[in-house]
Formats: structure tokens, C-alpha cells, sequence
């Protein structure tokens, strides 16, 4: 009887470190970002299609507006943390009033 606990223990350490071995985040997909942008800094405008933040895209002439940085953005800034690069992969949403408004899928800071 004492082998058979012994036995039983024995198989429910190897299968919990067998389970727990196999959750790394290391194992997550690496996120391949399609553009480089410059954060230039808030939109304070007071016109109805202003505010979200300014930034321009690498090797596109377009200067873009978002609102949709998620909320540690919204901390904030000092001035001279502007401007600031990101990595991002992002879609048009609207164009209003002459400015064009991205959705930022994913991003990271350069």
C-alpha cells in the first residue's frame, strides 16, 4: 500500500511539472508590426473633428490622428517626451473634416 502512495505521488509531480512546464509566455507568437510612426504629440483643437493625438507615419507624406491608444496613454506626458516613437499595426477608420483617423491595432514603443 505504502509503494502504491508512493507510486501515485510520484506520478502526480511528474504530471504537474509536465502542465506547468508548457505555460511560458516566451511561447506566444512574435507580433510583426507593418509601420513606424512618430507620436508628435495631443491634439488640443477645438473644432469638432480635433483632439486624440498627432502622429505621422514613416514614408507616408499623411499626418494622422487617433483616439484609440489604449489608456496608459492617457498618463500624463511631459512635453519633452515628444515626439515619440512607436512600432504599430494600424487601420483608417474616418476621414473628418480633412483629417484622417487611424485605429491602432497593436503597438509598442521604439
Amino acid at each position: 500500500m505504502v509503494i502504491l502512495k508512493k507510486i501515485c505521488f510520484s506520478l502526480l509531480i511528474i504530471a504537474i511539472l509536465a502542465l506547468s512546464s508548457g505555460c511560458s509566455k516566451d511561447d506566444a507568437p512574435e507580433i510583426i508590426y507593418e509601420s513606424t510612426a512618430t507620436v508628435i504629440g495631443p491634439d488640443f483643437g477645438l473644432c469638432p473633428c480635433c483632439g486624440g493625438w498627432v502622429l505621422t507615419i514613416e514614408n507616408d507624406s499623411t499626418i494622422y490622428r487617433t483616439e484609440t491608444i489604449d489608456e496608459k496613454w492617457f498618463e500624463p506626458f511631459d512635453e519633452d517626451e515628444f515626439p515619440m516613437n512607436i512600432n504599430l499595426n494600424w487601420t483608417l477608420n474616418r476621414i473628418c473634416g480633412g483629417l484622417n483617423y487611424i485605429d491602432i491595432d497593436e503597438y509598442e514603443y521604439k
